[in-house]
Parts: C-alpha cells; sequence; structure tokens
C-alpha cells in the first residue's frame, strides 16, 4: 500500500517540484504541437484555413475546460481513497470518474456538436471560414469523450504519484500529431481535414496511453455497480462542477475577443489563432 499512497512519504517539495514540471512538460508538448499544426496550416496560404482553426479552437477550448473540471474531481477523490489506505475506495473512485467522464463527455459533445453551426455563427465567422471551421469541428467534436478518459487517466495516474506515465500520455499524443500533420495535410493532400484527423488520432493516443498504466501497474478498475456509481455521482459533481465553471473563464473570455476581432476580418482572426499559439493560455 506504501507504493500507492506516495504522497504520504518523502519530500512535500520534491512531490510539488516533479507533478508541476511533468505537468508542464506535457502542457508544452500540446502547445509546441498547436503551434506546428498553425506552421503547416499557415503554409497553406489561405488565410480562411488558419481563421478557420482559430473559430474551432474557441469552441475547442470551450469543451477541454469541461475535461479539466472532471480530472480535477477524479484526482482529489482517488488521491484521497489513497491517503486512507483504501486501494478498493481508490479503483471504485477511478472507475467511476472515467465512466461519468465519458458518458458526460459524450452527451456534451453531442450538444455541441448539433449546435456547431449556431456556435461557429456567434463567434462572427461567415461564408467559406464558417464551413471550414464547422467542417474541422465536426471531425474532433465527436472524440471529446476520449479526451475525457485521457485527461481523467492522466489525473488518476498523478494521483497514485505517478508523474512520469501522466506527462508521456501527452507526450505521445503530440508526437503522433506531429507525424500525421504533415503527411495527411501535404501528402494526402487533405489540408483542414487532414489537421483534425490527427488530431483525432492525439486523442485517441493519449487516452490509451493513459489507461494501459493504470490497468498494468494499479490495479486496473473495479465492474461498475448501479447503486455505488449514484453514490458516488454527488462527490464527483460537487468537486466537478465548480471547478469545471472556473475552467470555462478563459474560453469564454477568448470567444468574446474572437467575436469581437471577426468584425475586422478573415485576416485578423487568423493572425489572433497564430499569436494564440505563440503565447499559449489553459485554465488553471
Amino acid at each position: 500500500m506504501a507504493e500507492q499512497a506516495k504522497f504520504l512519504t518523502g519530500s512535500l517539495f520534491k512531490h510539488v517540484s516533479v507533478m508541476s514540471l511533468t505537468a508542464s512538460v506535457g502542457l508544452m508538448a500540446i502547445f509546441l504541437v498547436d503551434f506546428v499544426d498553425m506552421i503547416f496550416i499557415s503554409m497553406l496560404g489561405k488565410a480562411e484555413l488558419a481563421a478557420a482553426v482559430g473559430y474551432a479552437g474557441a469552441i475547442l477550448f470551450f469543451t477541454t475546460s469541461f475535461g479539466i473540471g472532471m480530472s480535477i474531481a477524479a484526482a482529489a477523490l482517488v488521491a484521497r481513497a489513497l491517503g486512507a489506505g483504501d486501494e478498493e475506495e481508490a479503483k471504485r473512485k477511478a472507475t467511476h470518474a472515467l465512466i461519468y467522464g465519458f458518458v458526460f463527455g459524450s452527451i456534451f459533445a453531442a450538444l455541441v456538436w448539433l449546435n456547431l453551426g449556431f456556435f461557429v455563427t456567434l463567434l462572427g465567422a461567415a461564408g467559406e471560414t464558417h464551413a471550414l471551421a464547422v467542417h474541422y469541428l465536426q471531425i474532433i467534436v465527436p472524440t471529446l469523450p476520449f479526451l475525457m478518459i485521457g485527461m481523467v487517466g492522466g489525473a488518476i495516474l498523478r494521483a497514485h504519484g505517478d508523474a512520469k506515465r501522466a506527462m508521456m500520455a501527452t507526450i505521445y499524443g503530440g508526437l503522433v500529431n506531429a507525424v500525421l500533420d504533415p503527411i495527411l495535410i501535404f501528402g494526402l493532400d487533405l489540408e483542414l481535414t487532414g489537421a483534425a484527423y490527427a488530431s483525432v488520432a492525439a486523442r485517441l493516443t493519449i487516452a490509451a496511453v493513459s489507461l494501459l498504466p493504470i490497468i498494468k501497474h494499479y490495479g486496473g478498475f473495479v465492474k461498475p455497480e448501479a447503486r455505488d456509481l449514484m453514490l458516488d455521482l454527488r462527490p464527483i459533481f460537487a468537486l466537478a462542477f465548480p471547478a469545471i465553471l472556473t475552467q470555462l473563464a478563459t474560453p469564454i473570455g477568448q470567444a468574446y475577443v474572437t467575436r469581437a476581432m471577426a468584425e475586422y476580418g478573415e485576416a485578423a482572426v487568423a493572425g489572433m489563432a497564430i499569436v494564440g499559439r505563440l503565447t499559449p493560455k489553459r485554465s488553471a
């Protein structure tokens, strides 16, 4: 059990430093791939493509914030159970957090997907740029449940103190995206569609690489029971709901800025999208 309750022993400074640095490296990998993504799109020489990514990015940032809130809840509940010395309870919390993340991520993704045209219009996109942004999002948004699995899975690994494996999940996802981008965008001449498919592959990779260590090294998951699922619904969302609301502040602000920038045309939105990749931001 000592291995499971890793944060109960050792240097507090070391724990904080390791967890912070590995999380930062993982985020930097994602930011770097976003930047490379934009470089490839910009090389196509079409302002409407870069502008479409800018509009889509505001909506994707919004959906990602939902996953961040769920991962915060999962990490808190699993870490508390491990600290109390109850490994079975930790596996139960992990199982239920993943299930709720996938189910509610699916519902949220469906609601967003069905209203993509409205949301993109709300941001100020029109004409071909509007169509491109909707098409891009139609490919990526359905993978939100798998991104939720990856984010919650990474949070579970961090609750176990396994910062390295949590970091590697995002790094592998970034590498997959970086390798597929030029192949799909230029090699197969798929342009924006290729960039979207590369992002889909990256999300699936993050989900798989996050789950495998939990199964292999930490006992996996338990068989879900309806009664236990209902019992854990309240504590999970008691933590997740305020965390989600907190995370939404930044993407809502970005959406407002995107809407204001849309009045100056596609070139302005494209420029803002490029600057956004140079100065990455993430909800805290």
